[in-house]
């Protein structure tokens, strides 16, 4: 029964006849505990407040309330064996599958029946999301982290992220899966290979305490067994084991 509030900056910065704010000490006022309905609390006292017909700013305000899930039990997956088969998957992106969705779920998905995968399936898909947004963003794209710092600077980074991609004519990203196994335990060996220039990955710790950027680096590192990046930074090998 726990509820989570978003909401936009248009409800504190709400103006009232006098110009003055509704402000943060009025909207966290509505969630001391002893008003039983918030969200429509909320949205009534800024509607009181502001000026009628005179909103500067989107208004919008999302009430999520936590309950139980009633989840299927699913049947257990197959488990891994010494005599478990070994497989790979090789796959070259080029501009014409890069402009479009993500890949990220369709491999995990395509990974998803062989034995020992689907536990780890979340783990994966955070891992996959990282290497690939890495390879195409600053590989294939050469986006710059630093843009991310300015004043409206992921603003600035997606917006470049989308006109490159629609005026992207050459590059590609190879992606490369191997599974092997040994007694109960499995160990996926994934390789990502962008065509871009390559950067010193010796360096690449450096910016992990940033907020705007970094930190997928040190999550990779926590997830899985080993990071190498060779061949100028422009290849990633890291080891995931399936346990």
């Amino acid at each position: 029964d726990d509820r989570v509030y978003l909401y936009t900056d248009g409800i504190p910065e709400a103006l009232d006849a006098n110009g003055d704010m509704f402000g943060e000490t009025r909207l966290m006022n509505t969630f001391d505990g002893s008003i039983a309905d918030p969200f429509q609390t909320l949205i009534d006292d800024v509607m009181d407040f502001s000026v009628v017909g005179a909103q500067n700013d989107d208004i919008t305000i999302i009430e999520i309330t936590c309950r139980p899930l009633d989840l299927e039990i699913e049947a257990p997956q197959s488990h891994i064996s010494a005599n478990t088969m070994p497989w790979k998957l090789d796959i070259d992106l080029h501009p014409v599958h890069l402009r479009g969705s993500s890949p990220v779920s369709q491999i995990i998905d395509m990974m998803g029946s062989a034995p020992g995968i689907e536990p780890h399936k979340d783990f994966l898909h955070t891992i996959f999301s990282e290497l690939f947004s890495n390879a195409l963003e600053h590989g294939v794209l050469e986006l710059k982290s630093e843009l991310k710092q300015m004043e409206d600077g992921f603003v600035e980074y997606y917006s470049q992220r989308e006109q490159r991609l629609e005026q992207l004519e050459s590059g590609s990203v190879r992606i490369g899966v191997e599974f092997s196994s040994t007694n109960e335990e499995g160990i996926l060996t994934i390789t990502i290979k962008d065509s871009g220039k390559g950067f010193n990955a010796s360096a690449l710790n450096q910016g992990t305490d940033n907020d705007a950027f970094g930190r997928g680096v040190s999550l990779i590192e926590t997830l899985c067994e080993s990071v190498n990046y060779s061949e100028n930074g422009t290849r990633v090998e890291v080891k995931y084991r399936l346990q």
